[in-house]
């Protein structure tokens, strides 16, 4: 193989996985499931075994009458446990930025309209 050949396949090679990135930054979290708790928000997401609240990025609409919070992960998981129920990673509904009483909706799922409760 010539070298300009291996520079050009490398380039490729970085192109490709840059794009694959911003692709999975725009998509949702499927959810197994999500609670509130005094005060917070937990999501039930799959994991490996190295899941952390870091990896996920969270995006609020404005609705008619209530806020659509949606959560994107950010990072792969690169671990292989075994974990059936996956990981439940909590957000204050700070960090989430929902005000004391202010109702929501999580966008990764066909939930109800929940209210926040501090």
């Amino acid at each position: 193989m010539k070298f300009s050949q291996i520079i050009s396949a490398a380039i490729f090679s970085l192109a490709a996985s840059a794009g694959v990135a911003s692709i999975r930054e725009s998509q949702m979290e499927p959810l197994m499931g999500h609670f509130t708790t005094k005060g917070a928000l937990n999501i039930q997401v799959r994991s490996g075994g190295c899941t952390y609240k870091k990896q996920f990025k969270i995006q609020k609409d404005l609705m008619d009458g209530y806020t659509m919070v949606t959560f994107q992960r950010t990072e792969e998981d690169p671990c292989r446990a075994y974990l059936p129920y996956g990981e439940i990673i909590t957000f204050s509904f700070e960090e989430v930025g929902l005000e004391p009483g202010s109702k929501f909706k999580v966008g990764n799922s066909d939930s109800i309209i929940g209210v926040s409760r501090m």
